[in-house]
């Protein structure tokens, strides 16, 4: 199972939808997509639609607060929105979390990013109250993926294959391939601040940043005229089990 996690750049406004997005959703075919520093409002009945005809047929979006942009999730598998409750930080931490459930794979995802507090009081505290939301689950497969607003890798090797989650021991983070996952407007400032974190017991077979595919400049410097400041965190699981399948194999033992 492939999974993405995409940061648009809308800050707080509804901006428009490029077509590239859905090019490069159409050939890369991942199986769940969550977009983080998404803006919605009327005009996205379009690419709603699209969506819908690119086989994304299940749709979900983080609660709105005034002033922020939200989280939107869109599977081609079977998806419920989940029961884990948004942080209460402030209302930046609440429309920027969204708990998702894909029960035949029994695989919780959570589409979230981290705001950009100033201070190290504001950022430990935000973590914090998430790392005890994620203590809920930590014996299901969860994974929380997206724009962390931190390299928990400054550092560390690039050959280390992961690191533990330091605000809570059950789970880890992935080291992706790639030299960076967020670059400025011209090129000369870039950093690894998209990442996953998931639970012990769900294993990450790849975690790649994708800027560039099929021709398709997915993320870069405003002279490259990408689509967005973020590239693509892409997150591959080993094959994921229906219920069907584990019964299955129950029986033939």
């Amino acid at each position: 199972m492939r999974i993405i996690a995409w940061n648009l750049n809308h800050r707080t406004r509804e901006k428009r939808i490029p077509a590239e997005v859905g090019h490069f959703l159409e050939s890369y075919s991942p199986d769940v997509v969550t977009l983080n520093e998404y803006v919605d409002g009327p005009s996205r009945e379009s690419f709603y639609r699209e969506l819908r005809d690119l086989g994304y047929s299940h749709i979900e979006l983080s609660e709105p607060t005034a002033g922020n942009n939200q989280i939107l999730a869109c599977s081609k598998k079977p998806m419920v929105r989940g029961s884990l409750p948004s942080p209460k930080y402030d209302s930046a931490a609440f429309s920027n979390f969204l708990h998702v459930s894909l029960p035949e794979s029994e695989l919780d995802i959570v589409g979230i990013r981290a705001p950009a507090y100033n201070s190290r009081i504001k950022k430990e505290a935000y973590w914090r109250e998430i790392a005890e939301i994620a203590a809920e689950s930590k014996a299901k497969r969860m994974i929380l993926l997206g724009d962390l607003n931190y390299d928990p890798f400054v550092g560390i090797a690039r050959s280390v294959p992961k690191v533990g989650f330091s605000f809570h021991s059950d789970y880890y983070i992935p080291n992706p391939v790639g030299d960076w996952s967020f670059i400025s407007t011209n090129g000369q400032r870039s950093s690894r601040i998209d990442h996953a974190i998931a639970s012990e017991s769900l294993e990450i077979a790849e975690a790649e940043y994708i800027a560039e595919w099929n021709s398709i400049v997915l993320a870069g410097p405003s002279d490259k005229a990408p689509v967005t400041d973020h590239a693509v965190l892409s997150i591959r699981l080993e094959r994921m089990g229906t219920n069907l399948d584990r019964r299955t194999l129950l029986q033939n033992i």
